[in-house]
């Protein structure tokens, strides 16, 4: 089979990646391979890309193994205020519970949030202690943790004019206030890099946690369809390409040749402008005349290989 396809000058068709995400991830870029690019800085790699899945998070407690005794009041703190700010509700669109302000008798009302987002909330938390424990302790607690709790809806798109909770509001139920800027701060604490996720959007992009444990079911369900439509427009590119390939291999092993047949209709040999060259002109009729023009050289090639070719004589199978 290799003499067949060092004859013909062409690599033999390639199959469909056993891995297509990752084979577009490192193909040449171009908007299929940049598309999975993009999507692999949006929660973490693309080891994190090929495992992501939309299954909503469990009402995590937060993760207090290994933090250091020095740094465990001033976290307490921050998470005190994380809980007294906000209720973790496991049905957060019942009668929009998320936008419900309540207010249990005798204490400061709170914001309804879904207990996926508080999970985030946590993890956040936990993730600025680990990457720079003294940026924990740079403003109040309670501006700490409405920052922190900013970061977890604003980035998954839980805050806004159009969604039920508004961040005004929850400046409100933690009293204090706007943290945006202290939210950035801390989305710089945990190093995870300001990542634009829609960059064609022409707006002004606004957080975005780059890892896949801090993003809310519902973002992941989106990443996840846009990751599976880009691996899909890849598979069909791949084929396509294949498909339309001069040899092609099939399943038996042979080689199949595909081409159109030309009808030969004249040569000759002209001047374009200080070079020989031999124009040749194909096709069935006068509609369908191609003409095509070859150097001296090259027309000598062809006239040597169709010679060869014919002396070779029929073979018996290609």
């Amino acid at each position: 089979m290799a003499e067949i396809f060092d004859v013909f000058g062409f690599r033999p068709s390639e199959p469909v990646p056993a891995d297509p995400l990752r084979a577009a991830y490192c193909a040449e870029p171009d908007w299929r391979s940049s598309g999975i690019r993009h999507l692999a800085d949006l929660v973490g790699g693309i080891d994190a890309l090929a495992a992501l899945d939309s299954v909503p998070f469990d009402d995590e407690p937060f993760a207090w193994d290994g933090m250091p005794d020095a740094e465990r009041d001033r976290v307490a703190a921050v998470l005190e205020c994380i809980e007294a700010g906000v209720v973790a509700s496991p049905h957060p669109d019942l009668d929009q519970i998320l936008a419900a302000i309540v207010a249990d008798s005798g204490r400061t009302p709170r914001a309804r949030v879904d207990t996926e987002s508080v999970t985030i909330a946590r993890r956040l938390l936990r993730r600025v202690a680990d990457h720079q424990p003294a940026a924990v302790a740079r403003s109040t607690p309670a501006r700490t943790a409405a920052a922190i709790v900013w970061l977890a809806l604003q980035s998954n798109g839980r805050l806004g004019r159009r969604q039920p909770l508004t961040a005004d509001a929850l400046w409100r139920m933690f009293g204090v206030s706007s943290c945006v800027r202290r939210g950035w701060e801390l989305l710089d604490a945990v190093g995870l890099g300001r990542i634009d996720p829609e960059p064609m959007s022409g707006r002004k992009p606004g957080p975005w946690l780059a890892a896949a444990s801090l993003l809310h079911s519902r973002t992941r369900h989106q990443l996840v369809q846009r990751r599976d439509a880009q691996v899909e427009l890849f598979v069909d590119e791949h084929q396509r390409r294949v498909e339309a390939r001069p040899v092609h291999v099939r399943n038996d092993g042979l080689a199949e040749l595909r081409g159109r047949r030309v009808v030969p209709r004249w040569a000759r040999v002209g001047v374009d402008g200080s070079r020989a060259t031999v124009a040749l002109m194909t096709g069935e009729d006068e509609e369908h005349a191609e003409l095509l023009m070859l150097t001296v050289p090259d027309a000598r090639a062809l006239v040597a290989m169709l010679t060869g070719a014919l002396g070779a004589g029929l073979p018996r199978s290609i």
